[in-house]
C-alpha cells in the first residue's frame, strides 16, 4: 500500500523557509528548543530535555527568536523577509 501526500505550493514554500531560518541558527541546541516549542512540546518538558530550570529555557528561546529576527533585519535577508511576508499574508 502506498500512500501519497498532496501538498500545496505554499506549504512546500513554508517547509523551504522554514529550514533556511532554521540554518542561520548556528546553535544546534537553539534549533531543537525553537523545534521543540513549535511541536508544542511543554516548557517543563523541555526544561527536562535540556537539563535547565523552565524559566531560563523561555530566555534561551526569547534569545534565539530575537537573534533570528535581527539576522532577518539585515539588508542581506531582503528576499527572505519579503517571502516570509508573502506566506504570513502581512
Amino acid at each position: 500500500v502506498e500512500f501519497r501526500v498532496k501538498l500545496s505550493v505554499n506549504a512546500v514554500s513554508l517547509w523551504e523557509l522554514s529550514i533556511y531560518l532554521f540554518l542561520l541558527m548556528p546553535d544546534v541546541s537553539m534549533r531543537r528548543l525553537v523545534w521543540g516549542r513549535a511541536n508544542n512540546f511543554s516548557w517543563k518538558r523541555l526544561s527536562r530535555r535540556f537539563g535547565m530550570h523552565r524559566v531560563t529555557i523561555y530566555y534561551k528561546y526569547l534569545s534565539a527568536l530575537k537573534r533570528l529576527c535581527d539576522d532577518l533585519d539585515e539588508e542581506k535577508n531582503l528576499k527572505t523577509r519579503q517571502k516570509l511576508q508573502k506566506l504570513l499574508n502581512i
